[in-house]
């Protein structure tokens, strides 16, 4: 199950990640995105940091969970614009990652203090 749940943890990771560089880097199919919904381009730069700052501070075992916490409130806004968009369906296979996030943060034990 350890392993399960490594391997589960960077594909998390690796995709949170990839949404965030999307953000980041301001990809047309982003702009194209947040622009039909009226959403200003201006918040694409905070949400890409949440995204991949998310899948980086996940990899570190003492704030794990923050990283995590940090790719669940992406993944939600995310799932939220999709569905805001008329995609329901997409929506849906979109919330699947928050709620791995969420399985994992759960199984995330808290750490020990010094």
């Amino acid at each position: 199950m350890k392993v399960f749940k490594a391997v589960v943890l960077v594909l998390l990771a690796l995709l949170s990640l990839a949404a965030g560089f999307a953000k980041l880097t301001h990809a047309p199919d982003e702009i194209a995105f947040y622009s039909g919904l009226g959403i200003n381009l201006n918040w694409l730069l905070p949400f890409g940091i949440l995204q991949a700052g998310g899948a980086l501070i996940c990899m570190i075992p003492r704030i794990r969970k923050a990283g995590l916490l940090m790719i669940a409130a992406g993944f939600a806004l995310s799932s939220l614009f999709i569905f805001a968009s008329g995609y329901p369906v997409f929506g849906i296979v979109s919330l699947l990652p928050l709620a791995v996030s969420i399985w994992l943060m759960d199984r995330t034990p808290r750490p020990l203090r010094a």
